[in-house]
């Protein structure tokens, strides 16, 4: 029996789901040019309402700032299509999703993180603040996560001064833009920061130029030869510093640094909020060492009965340790600091048992039931397919992660 060829075509399965979505979107669409006004009503109600309620910290025509029940089965739904049609773009481009591109992904999670926060405080005045609201913040870094993983793929391929020659100028544009945002804004802070990130560049280019030299004298440029030679393994090349390799970690460091700076002027004194802060900064470390001692429990308890150790696997650890920073961030700030949680299931969660470390176990269901299912139950169907279940790992890593790390930051910053 011959084996089918893969001619790098999407299979029939994906082509249908393909159409499926373009025949759901026009009926959608048909559906809210003959309904108008009722789609209209509806969509305010459910998704716009919320996002300018947000911008304005207050009730705004009745909605309440927040997710509600439609609004999070909507945004779940987007974030699986989202995933498919990420999954058959890498797959047809040729880009694996190994550790090395999840690691390279988390700049892009705390950029968004960042830039919402930030948001928070106050720092972006109406129109542009809308950019900066959930989910809204989270699909533009999505996207330009997704563009900068495609960039960096090609930037890999091209000839070093080529590549030099493209990051410099995105340097100096984003410099040139950020620069007069500083400047027509009212506060004025770090108008040269793009500038200086864009050295995070520097050692791609140097590594890119030593991976080309060594080709034209017909040298290996394998894993091996760069941690081995001496002579051919510059300190910037050897696998600590595997973002030298590949920009798409470079690029998400370089946009990073950007609203880093603005949240140290924040935290240094230059409150442009306009109201006395009460900062918590004892949240940060606090977080961190609550969501260290329940993944640490979690291990070691499922460690105790056969059953239970895949739950103790090593691609299990980071997942718990992000999600329990999500529940460690409520927990804390619900808790002890006043806050309150804006998804629906887990506020249902917290009100129906009186105390937000409902999130622990809420947290520990969702990372356990992913695990066994990734590892026990379809374990052999996804080891056939490990980009899409590395996908899949990231958007797990990503939900648990970012809106952890934003509640964290909210509470340390005070606002």
């Amino acid at each position: 029996m011959k084996e089918r060829k893969d001619d790098g075509q999407m299979p029939v399965s994906g082509r249908t789901i393909m159409l499926g979505l373009i025949i759901a979107l026009v009926v959608i669409a048909l559906l809210g040019t003959v309904f108008r006004e009722q789609t209209g009503a509806f969509i305010h109600e459910h998704y716009t309402g919320p996002v300018i309620s947000d911008a304005a910290e207050e009730e705004v025509d009745g909605i309440e700032q927040g997710y509600n029940p439609v609004s999070t089965i909507t945004y779940g739904l987007f974030v699986i299509v989202s995933l498919f049609l990420i999954y058959l773009l890498y797959r047809k481009v040729g880009i694996e999703i190994d550790a090395a591109f999840i690691a390279a992904v988390i700049p892009f999670i705390v950029l968004g993180v960042l830039l919402r926060v930030l948001e928070d405080s106050g720092l972006f005045t109406k129109p542009s603040v809308y950019m900066f609201i959930s989910p809204i913040i989270y699909v533009i870094v999505g996207l330009l996560a997704v563009g900068a993983s495609l960039y960096g793929h090609w930037l890999k391929r091209i000839d070093w001064r080529e590549a030099a020659f493209h990051l410099a100028v995105i340097v100096i544009a984003v410099t040139a833009l950020h620069h007069a945002i500083a400047r027509s804004a009212e506060h004025q802070i770090h108008s040269a920061a793009p500038l200086v990130a864009g050295l995070i560049f520097i050692p791609f280019i140097l590594e890119r130029k030593r991976v080309q030299e060594m080709e034209r004298q017909n040298k290996r440029i394998d894993g091996k030869a760069c941690t081995t030679g001496k002579d051919e393994c510059p300190t910037f090349c050897c696998p600590m510093f595997r973002f030298t390799k590949d920009p798409f970690f470079a690029i998400g460091l370089f946009l990073l640094l950007i609203p880093i700076a603005y949240l140290h002027a924040f935290l240094t004194g230059t409150n442009w909020t306009g109201e006395p802060l009460d900062t918590n900064p004892e949240v940060i470390p606090l977080t961190f060492v609550l969501a260290a001692i329940a993944t640490a429990a979690t291990v070691l308890l499922a460690r105790l009965h056969k059953s239970t150790k895949f739950l103790a696997i090593a691609m299990g650890i980071p997942l718990f340790f992000a999600h329990y920073i999500d529940a460690s961030a409520t927990f804390l700030g619900v808790g002890f600091y006043d806050a309150w949680e804006k998804h629906p299931l887990p506020r249902a969660a917290m009100d129906a048992t009186g105390t937000s470390a409902v999130m622990y176990p809420l947290k520990f269901v969702v990372v356990a039931a992913f695990l066994y299912l990734f590892t026990v139950e379809y374990r052999k169907d996804f080891e056939k397919n490990m980009l899409l279940r590395n996908l899949i790992y990231a958007a797990v890593l990503i939900l648990g992660l970012a809106p952890g790390l934003r509640s964290m930051l909210r509470l340390a910053m005070g606002v």
